[in-house]
């Protein structure tokens, strides 16, 4: 590829994102105004704009989407934002309908299994990480409450592709390969859109497990505590990527040390935002507090 294609490439990623961000003006109006038309069609653009992204790219030689990753995750993350902003417009509609208790269940599975695909298709198109990692990592959770033991259970029988790495693992690398020069390096002053990235694509499967546990794997009294050892491990996840720089900044503050404990702290504050805005999954939230607050809550 030439420096020109290149740069058209590089083009394209940018008008898109300001694309995706328009499309903001048919989602901001009241409840009753909005037509499920409008919707379904805003939705339909948003899909095949991250269709067209992930096929443009995978056209690409390694070395030419390498250099087109920042501009590739940003762009990503505009049309998440704007596909998770369009799924909470949705649910207000619905809400404004009140349709029958089993029409609006119906319509709600619809939205929440356009929403899974999406997002499924969503963490694929991503510059960083294995093609294949949704066929090996996505969370498929089933009610273990009269077996608990198939809760640890491995039932896979398939090989996985030999370069097939967990974006748990690979977030891990990234966050210490940049942990030191945050430390050390004056000139570093936060975690790369790279690491973020990747920090955030294991905290949406964490995310999605928990809530899968939460939904779908119920418990007998006795096996509570087998439910709660599994359902804290992408808890466990959660805690270990968003409380990285913790550590780090305890230690700048036993050693006297303000501007680093600044620095630490802003570059901590920045991806927690980042994390909440563009990897938080909708309707997620209180199903994700509940595994915390029924482990909690069950009499010993």
């Amino acid at each position: 590829m030439t420096n020109t294609d290149k740069q058209q490439l590089a083009d394209w990623l940018i008008q898109l994102e300001r694309m995706t961000a328009a499309t903001y003006g048919a989602l901001d109006a009241p409840a009753e105004l909005i037509r499920e038309q409008n919707l379904e069609r805003i939705r339909l653009a948003v899909e095949a704009n991250l269709v067209r992204l992930d096929t443009l790219l995978h056209m690409r030689s390694n070395a030419i989407r390498q250099s087109l990753i920042n501009e590739e995750v940003a762009t990503l993350r505009a049309i998440k934002l704007l596909r998770d902003d369009l799924m909470l417009v949705e649910l207000e509609l619905l809400r404004t309908q009140r349709l029958p208790p089993a029409d609006a269940d119906k319509r709600l599975a619809e939205i929440n299994k356009d929403y899974d695909l999406f997002l499924k298709n969503w963490v694929t198109a991503s510059p960083l990480i294995h093609p294949e990692t949704i066929k090996w990592f996505w969370p498929d959770i089933n009610n273990a409450k009269r077996l608990p033991l198939l809760r640890g259970m491995p039932v896979e029988t398939r090989v996985k592709p030999d370069d097939l790495v967990s974006p748990i693992e690979l977030a891990r690398a990234a966050i210490k390969q940049e942990t030191k020069p945050l430390l050390t390096d004056p000139n570093a002053i936060g975690f790369g859109r790279s690491t973020v990235h990747l920090v955030g694509i294991a905290y949406i499967l964490a995310q999605v497990e928990l809530a899968m546990r939460f939904a779908k794997d119920q418990s007998r009294q006795a096996d509570v505590a087998s439910w709660y050892s599994f359902a804290a491990i992408p808890g466990d996840i959660i805690r270990e990527l968003l409380g990285v720089l913790d550590v780090p900044i305890r230690k700048a503050i036993r050693d006297a040390d303000p501007q680093l404990r600044e620095k630490l702290e802003r570059a901590r504050r920045e991806m927690l935002e980042t994390l909440a805005l563009y990897y938080s999954v909708p309707t997620l939230e209180c199903a994700t507090l509940a595994v915390f607050t029924k482990g909690l809550n069950v009499p010993s």
